[in-house]
């Protein structure tokens, strides 16, 4: 059986992140996600902001999913934020987001860059993954919601 959960693992999980726009919420993830990526806020930031491939990076239904390839990973590093405000976010239904998961991978993957998007883009769009993280009253709550959607995903397939 295919693991539809592999690659998938939350590195870092925001619950209550306090932005008031699209900038504000690149910025912010740049500086508590560049430490532990061992990647300037700067670099960071460019790579995420600065590209073709995350310009259309709102994927509808509340969820936006920045992307980026770096040099410097040797392993995926993925991570959530719960918005306490919707934001206007450019997204592909025009509806604001107010969740956001950035998701940084090698960039020597391969193709499995793009079926790890493909997975967590597919798992955010379960309306109710996406209200039991709106629910969740801490990060331990948002990452145990996702591991139930993963273990029940994994059975499924």
């Amino acid at each position: 059986m295919y693991d539809f959960t592999k690659d998938i693992r939350v590195d870092l999980i925001i619950p209550n992140m306090k932005v008031s726009n699209r900038t504000q919420a690149l910025e912010t993830l740049a500086e508590k996600v560049a430490p532990l990526a061992n990647i300037t806020e700067a670099e960071l930031l460019e790579h995420i902001t600065g590209g073709d491939d995350t310009a259309n990076s709102g994927i509808g239904d509340g969820v936006a999913i920045p992307h980026a390839r770096l040099n410097q990973l040797d392993k995926p590093f993925v991570v959530l934020a719960r918005l306490d405000d919707s934001i206007a976010y450019d997204s592909v239904d025009e509806e604001p987001v107010d969740l956001i998961c950035m998701v940084l991978s090698p960039a020597q993957e391969g193709p499995s860059y793009l079926q790890r998007l493909s997975r967590i883009s597919r798992l955010l769009r379960r309306k109710e993954l996406r209200q039991q993280l709106y629910n969740a009253k801490d990060a331990d709550a948002m990452n145990t919601a996702i591991e139930a959607a993963l273990a029940d995903w994994a059975l499924a397939a």
